[in-house]
């Protein structure tokens, strides 16, 4: 097994990015997630409301990246681009969710839904017949055949690159699976999952920090 594609979301519920090499902590993929939309209730936008977070439309309308390693920036869907730090973000983005957000960072309370890393196979994406995009993994794995071989290793160790992760649970899935992004259209897989209790790929807590590249060879602790 190998490592496929690596992303981060730097805005948590906006399209992200993927990238070469990502490094991996204890609070999971360095630099995902790290900044959020926080509504007038409190709550960060997401594409389901729960205690901590509040649906807002048009989340992946936009898009966001890490800008030589300094600034993360936001992409709206007219072109324009802002910096998180720049308080201009604030009112544009509020323009395309249609109500008042600010565009905040991460503080005591991690803005991760449910764990620190998540990955999927290429061979689950083939058994949903998925683009890896709709799930927002943090890592895919290319192995063959067409099952949901991860649903198989909740509590195994793997060890990608210089970094050990440990699965831990699956990923219970929302409708951002099904929403249009970027230039794939919306569809309908969710309703695919009910068999599975609408889980689809794993969550992994990190066992020891370190650094992955795509290509890197994936093995069993």
């Amino acid at each position: 097994m190998r490592v496929g594609i690596l992303a981060r979301y730097p805005v948590k519920s906006l399209r992200g990015e993927s990238v070469e090499v990502l490094e991996v902590d204890g609070r999971g993929a360095v630099d995902d997630r790290r900044w959020a939309l926080r509504a007038a209730n409190g709550k960060l936008g997401s594409g389901k409301s729960t205690n901590r977070f509040t649906r807002l439309p048009r989340l992946l309308d936009m898009w966001s990246k890490r800008v030589w390693g300094v600034h993360t920036v936001v992409g709206l869907p007219d072109g324009r681009e802002y910096a998180t730090v720049d308080e201009k973000v604030h009112e544009a983005v509020s323009e395309v969710v249609g109500q008042p957000v600010t565009v905040v960072e991460e503080g005591e309370v991690p803005h991760l839904d449910a764990g620190p890393v998540h990955l999927v196979t290429t061979a689950s994406l083939r058994w949903l017949g998925a683009e890896w995009e709709r799930a927002r993994p943090n890592i895919v794995i290319d192995v063959d055949g067409e099952d949901r071989v991860e649903d198989e290793w909740i509590g195994r160790r793997l060890t990608v690159g210089t970094a050990e992760l440990e699965i831990t649970r699956p990923v219970i899935r929302c409708v951002m699976l099904d929403h249009a992004q970027g230039e794939l259209p919306a569809v309908d897989l969710l309703r695919n999952l009910a068999p599975q209790d609408m889980t689809f790929g794993v969550y992994a807590t990190v066992r020891r920090p370190g650094v992955m590249g795509t290509g890197d060879v994936v093995r069993f602790g």
